[in-house]
C-alpha cells in the first residue's frame, strides 16, 4: 500500500514517478531480443514507419502493440498493470494507445500529450485521468537517451515546470501525466551530466561534449486511463490522428493476445473493443 501511495503522491505533485527494478537484468535482454524480432518481422511485411533525422534513424511498428505477442506481453506484465493501477487509483483501461521506438533521430522538443496542450481547454480542470508508461530497455541513469521532463508542468497550461532528467534504470518503469511537458532523447553534458538544457539546446551539443548513449535505444509506451469524461474526449481526439487510424487499422488481437487481456484484469476501451472484436 505504501508503494501505491507513494506513486500516487508523486504524479499529484510531479506529473511523473520512476518504479525501480521491475524487471529482471535477465528479463530485460529477454525483452531486447523480443523488440529485435518484433521490427525484423515487421521490416519483411513493410508495416514499419521511419523517421530520419539529422542523428539518426527511429523505426517502429505500424499497429498496437498489444498485436505483437510478444510486446503485448511486456506492457501487459501484472508489474506493469499493477503500476498503473497504483498511478491511477482504480483497474486500468488500455485503449490500443502503444508504440515502440528503436534507434534515436535528434528530433527533440518540449511536447505535452494531452489535448489541450498550451491552452486553458478542458483537460486542465482537475484531476486528468490518463498516463503513459515507459519501458526503457537501457540505462539513462548515467548515460544519454533518455526522458527529459518538468517538474509540476501537469498542474496548469502555462506552467512550464523545473527539467529534469530521470535516472531511469534498464529494468525501471516510468509513468507520467499526459499533460507533462517532455522531450525524448535526452542529451547530458560530459563536464555537467545533470544540467538539463532545454531540448532544443541538448541538440546544438557536439557529440564530442555529450555522455553517449548506453546501447541502441528500445522503448515501449502504453498509456492508460480511468473512467472520467475527459478520457472520452481523448478517445474521440484519437479518432481524428492519422497516425492512430493507420495504427488501429493494422492492428489484429492474437488468441494468445486475447487471453492476456483476460488474464491481466485490465478493461478494454477506445480502439481496443473494436479490435478485440474483429475475426
Amino acid at each position: 500500500m505504501g508503494e501505491a501511495m507513494d506513486a500516487r503522491r508523486q504524479l499529484e505533485t510531479r506529473g511523473w514517478t520512476i518504479r525501480r527494478s521491475v524487471f529482471s537484468p535477465n528479463e530485460v535482454a529477454d525483452f531486447r531480443a523480443k523488440v529485435a524480432e518484433a521490427l525484423d518481422d515487421a521490416r519483411r511485411r513493410q508495416t514499419v514507419l521511419v523517421e530520419d533525422g539529422a542523428e539518426g534513424r527511429v523505426e517502429w511498428c505500424v499497429g498496437d502493440l498489444l498485436s505483437y505477442d510478444e510486446l503485448g506481453a511486456i506492457i501487459l506484465d501484472e508489474r506493469v498493470v499493477r503500476f498503473a493501477q497504483d498511478l491511477l487509483g482504480e483497474r486500468p483501461i488500455y485503449f490500443a494507445d502503444s508504440t515502440l521506438r528503436l534507434g534515436a533521430n535528434g528530433e527533440r522538443a518540449w511536447h505535452r500529450d494531452n489535448i489541450d496542450r498550451d491552452f486553458d481547454g478542458p483537460d486542465w480542470k482537475g484531476d486528468y485521468p490518463i498516463i503513459r508508461i515507459g519501458i526503457y530497455l537501457q540505462d539513462h541513469a548515467t548515460h544519454s537517451g533518455g526522458l527529459t521532463i518538468a517538474d509540476g508542468s501537469h498542474k496548469e497550461a502555462a506552467k512550464k515546470g523545473h527539467g529534469r532528467f530521470p535516472d531511469i534504470r534498464p529494468g525501471d518503469v516510468a509513468g507520467w501525466s499526459l499533460r507533462a511537458r517532455h522531450s525524448t532523447e535526452a542529451v547530458r553534458i560530459r563536464m555537467m551530466p545533470n544540467l538539463v538544457l532545454n531540448p532544443r539546446l541538448q541538440t546544438r551539443i557536439p557529440k564530442w561534449a555529450r555522455v553517449p548513449d548506453d546501447e541502441l535505444r528500445m522503448t515501449l509506451f502504453a498509456s492508460f486511463a480511468r473512467h472520467h469524461t475527459l478520457f472520452d474526449r481523448y478517445v474521440d481526439y484519437l479518432k481524428t490522428r492519422d497516425y492512430f487510424q493507420e495504427s488501429e487499422a493494422a492492428s489484429r488481437y492474437s488468441p494468445q493476445a486475447h487471453r492476456l487481456l483476460e488474464s491481466s484484469g485490465i478493461e478494454i476501451g477506445g480502439a481496443a473493443t473494436e479490435i478485440a472484436q474483429r475475426v
